[in-house]
């Protein structure tokens, strides 16, 4: 017997948000799904908290997340609205990395059941379901159904997304002068003297 893999499944205007969103950034973005009540695989609509990112990160900022579940729970219960986490990659690649992994099991481990979806600026996805049953932690693979026609409306709206929810990490350049003797100061000097370098 043929095991149905489950699909999960977008609006047409979600779909279009999240490649739209994931092709404008420079670096990774990440936001959650909410979903139909009746299909808790199908996304109708995508929340992002403040984040702090990365071409290879997103770290989330908790006080906007408590704000945004706040705010959602007055017409979205928990199963529809942070259970499955979606975020991009700016490459190629879909497959998830280790940091990936620690942040699905940090923020989402403790859920009967969730999802990590990935969309990779070069048009490739990955997804992955995660469910507790009695004889233990179960995964398994999830299809993409890629809904058809194209959506030419919210790009303004996305865009201000962008610019009030997704802040560009940078690291700090530094400057350092080396003494005369060399980049490893006393190794240098210590094999020059034995020889071993002249």
């Amino acid at each position: 017997m043929t095991t149905q893999v489950p699909k999960l499944n977008f609006t047409p205007d979600t779909w279009c948000q999240l490649n739209y969103m994931c092709k404008r950034a420079s670096t990774e973005i990440g936001c959650f799904a909410i979903t139909h009540p009746d299909d808790r695989l199908f996304v109708t609509d995508l929340w992002f908290p403040k984040q702090e990112c990365t071409a290879a990160t997103v770290e989330f900022d908790d006080e906007s997340i408590a704000e945004e579940i706040d705010r959602l729970s007055d017409t979205h219960p928990m199963d529809e609205c942070f259970r499955i986490w979606i975020h991009t990659h700016p490459g190629d690649s879909p497959n998830p990395s280790g940091t990936d992994e620690e942040t699905f099991s940090k923020v989402l481990g403790h859920f009967d059941w969730a999802v990590m979806a990935i969309l990779a600026k070069g048009g490739k996805s990955y997804a992955r379901i995660k469910h507790d049953a009695p004889a233990g932690i179960t995964e398994g693979k999830i299809e993409y159904n890629i809904p058809m026609g194209m959506y030419t409306d919210g790009y303004e709206e996305w865009d201000q997304i962008l610019e009030d929810k997704v802040s560009k990490r940078t690291f700090q350049a530094t400057t350092k002068t080396y003494p005369a003797g060399g980049l490893y100061g006393d190794w240098d000097r210590y094999y020059t003297t034995k020889g071993k370098l002249k």
